[in-house]
């Protein structure tokens, strides 16, 4: 007979949705994607008041990068055209000290005439994730050329990597890292799973990263300049890249539901950069949502040291009242698109904030050429008590190699991190164990659906040195109670149920009660079987 389980364990499950930590993951994908784009901004209007003169002024219009590419993300841009409305412009074609290249218009004479500035682009972004992306750059890192060290290793006004709050964070972080690639994913999946999104209240002056990290939300400027302050803080090179976001969402696939990405309304947006030395490339990653690769929806156009958030840039001088400036709506339109991404795997890591999922390009391995094991047999989701067995099968292409050891562990996640709810660390030839059929009494993390999450995972060891392995989702349903009371059978009955609570109960005239309970039943009072009838657990 089962044993009887308290109802307090019932509640203590329950009332674990209001634990502020959620498990989150780092979701990779395969595939590719590609976007035709053609852009139309309203760059800026200046409306003279009556009895005003603007006697000169330089306009500068930042331009989107005609030519970008990584192993990840390409960006094309065929044409760019600057116009102005007013003929008192002259117009020239500039470079800041970062190679960023933008139009300047200067004024060639008085005028009060009010006038606007719009800009056009056409061309093409792509994201290629089928390669992965595997970084050999060791950590801490080594080989940073002088000029980047210089420019992208160092504090700046709102990127303070010098801030010890923040230097702390980050080597408590990246500890025992030994790959940069390894110490960038964990500071990317701390922003994401701590950080909140807000709007800024005065045009992003308080978006710099002490305060970001020490009020834990920030606009898109914030989660980058603080995610690009742990990242200077232990050495690795990055830089602030400002862009433009089309509006055009789409939705990803993962674990049976899906992800929507993409903002609601075309804005100014703001990523950032990661140097690799081994690659020689600065790699984009979003610091709301991605890692290694950026969205097809998002037209880079300048990056820096700081925060260049401002791709327009308007000086003058005037006599009279000062012109109105406005700077106009950025907007562009996607006219073709096409979305072949595909869900490779994932991985779990704790989080402050719900539903803080990270896209990332899944990881390319040093393994042999062909060889692949694999989780083959199993179920992705199950009900609380429920036996469950998982199998997996190694195979090797190259006919060499074969696994020395194999070791494979269900993990499960509650609020105070990972539970390891069985393994098996052996040399076996063979994976394919049982799971204890009832879960143990622990304050298991519950989502908004009253799921626990958790994954079961199997790596081996060849003989050639190499180390392969695969992971493969679990979630499991909560365990509602079933409460009966005040309640006469009188005729031959089954009740099913995950807890069963009874209370005031008589069984009577001859009849079989049988309680079908997967976690256990609970006897308060006043249960009574009359003689001639019965009752079955099971």
């Amino acid at each position: 007979m089962k044993k009887i389980l308290l109802l307090l364990t019932f509640f203590i499950m329950v009332n674990m949705c209001s634990y502020a930590q959620y498990n989150s993951f780092l979701v990779n994908y395969g595939g590719n994607a590609k976007a035709i784009i053609e852009g139309d901004d309203n760059t800026i209007t200046v409306a003279i008041p009556s009895g005003t003169t603007l006697k000169s002024s330089t306009i500068s219009v930042y331009h989107p990068s005609l030519y970008y590419s990584t192993e990840q993300n390409k960006q094309v841009i065929n044409s760019i055209q600057v116009w102005c409305s007013s003929n008192v412009f002259d117009q020239n074609i500039k470079y800041d000290s970062f190679g960023n290249a933008y139009s300047e218009l200067n004024q060639n004479q008085a005028t009060t005439s009010d006038f606007f500035v719009q800009k056009t682009y056409s061309g093409f972004t792509e994201v290629s994730l089928d390669n992965g992306f595997y970084s050999t750059a060791p950590f801490p890192v080594a080989n940073i050329p002088a000029d980047i060290n210089l420019d992208y290793c160092q504090p700046t006004t709102n990127i303070q990597s010098n801030d010890p709050n923040i230097t702390n964070l980050a080597h408590l972080l990246t500890s025992g890292c030994s790959k940069m690639q390894d110490a960038v994913q964990r500071i990317a999946q701390w922003v994401v799973g701590s950080i909140r999104y807000v709007s800024s209240a005065n045009n992003n002056v308080d978006m710099n990263a002490s305060l970001v990290f020490s009020r834990k939300s920030g606009n898109c400027a914030g989660y980058t300049n603080l995610t690009i302050a742990l990242l200077r803080s232990i050495g690795i090179p990055a830089r602030f890249v400002s862009g433009f976001s089309i509006q055009y969402p789409i939705t990803l696939p993962f674990l049976g539901s899906s992800i929507p990405w993409g903002n609601s309304a075309p804005a100014w947006h703001a990523v950032y950069e990661v140097y690799y030395p081994d690659k020689d490339k600065w790699v984009m990653s979003d610091p709301q949502i991605t890692l290694n690769f950026g969205s097809t929806h998002f037209v880079r156009h300048n990056s820096g040291p700081d925060d260049c958030d401002k791709v327009i840039l308007f000086t003058y001088s005037s006599t009279g009242n000062s012109p109105i400036i406005t700077y106009g709506n950025m907007d562009g339109t996607i006219t073709s698109f096409t979305n072949r991404y595909s869900y490779r795997n994932y991985s779990n890591f704790q989080a402050t904030r719900p539903n803080a999922n990270l896209l990332g390009v899944y990881t390319g391995t040093a393994t042999g050429i062909n060889d692949k094991i694999a989780i083959t047999n199993g179920t992705s989701s199950f009900k609380t008590g429920d036996r469950v067995s998982y199998s997996s099968s190694f195979t090797s292409y190259a006919g060499n190699t074969w696994p020395v050891n194999r070791y494979w562990s269900i993990n499960l996640y509650h609020t105070n991190g990972t539970y390891r709810y069985a393994y098996d660390d052996g040399n076996s030839s063979y994976w394919d164990k049982t799971t204890n059929p009832v879960l143990p009494n622990y304050q298991w993390l519950l989502d908004a659906n009253g799921r626990i999450f958790g994954e079961a995972s199997v790596t081996a060891t060849l003989n050639d040195g190499d180390m392969i392995g695969d992971k493969m989702p679990l979630s499991i349903e909560r365990c509602n109670e079933l409460i009966i009371s005040n309640q006469t059978y009188s005729s031959n009955t089954t009740i099913n149920g995950c807890y069963i609570t009874m209370g005031n109960v008589t069984v009577q005239n001859n009849s079989a009660l049988v309680a079908d309970s997967e976690m256990g039943i609970t006897i308060n009072s006043n249960f009574e079987v009359i003689v001639g009838s019965t009752f079955e657990t099971r």
